[in-house]
């Protein structure tokens, strides 16, 4: 899902052309719109915060560093605004802090790994718009993102333990509607 911006693209777009900031619009919003969705299930919501982020890209535009992947740094604008959404809209904080028996949320192999492959896309990402927003919100930057859990607590302003209690929720949670699914399906004789 990589894509590339030729370099005249952005030397055009960092000179005020529109048809370039256009070009670059189009080609970052097919590629990157997606992560806007999964902040916002709205479609109209989604597509107001791709747009504010992409504002900033092409504000930040003079600071892209060429030897970097220009989908890598804009993917990284799109979050950051997504996560300052939350913050500036948050009515209040889920702020728990879990400091008892970390090592019982350290990641380890779960059923939601051995079943996501049986479940297309949308009806995951279906799934993890249900959870409760701080619990998707850490686990939207966590396994989708790829963010740590001290990034994750820097970025929310909640402990590494209060992360890691949020991950391990959302996989709870995860896990027992994958299983209600499986088991609808069984029931139902879509499955073998």
């Amino acid at each position: 899902m990589d894509f590339m911006i030729d370099e005249s693209i952005l030397q055009d777009c960092l000179a005020g052309t529109r048809k370039a900031q256009r070009d670059l619009y189009e080609a970052c919003y097919v590629n990157l719109f997606y992560v806007c969705e999964r902040y916002k299930h709205n479609h109209v919501d989604a597509e107001d915060l791709f747009n504010q982020a992409f504002l900033k890209i092409i504000l930040k535009l003079n600071s892209y560093d060429t030897s970097r992947n220009i989908r890598t740094w804009c993917k990284r604008i799109i979050i950051n605004t997504c996560i300052d959404d939350f913050r500036k809209h948050k009515s209040f904080r889920e702020r728990f802090d879990f400091t008892d028996d970390i090592s019982r949320y350290e990641e380890s192999p779960s059923l939601l790994n051995s079943h996501h492959t049986q479940l297309d896309e949308e009806v995951l990402m279906e799934m993890i718009s249900k959870l409760p927003e701080m619990t998707q919100k850490v686990f939207n930057l966590y396994g989708i993102d790829g963010y740590s859990h001290k990034e994750i607590g820097a970025l929310l302003d909640m402990s590494l333990g209060t992360s890691k209690w949020h991950l391990h929720n959302a996989r709870t949670k995860l896990q027992a509607m994958i299983l209600e699914k499986t088991d609808r399906r069984k029931v139902s004789g879509y499955e073998k």
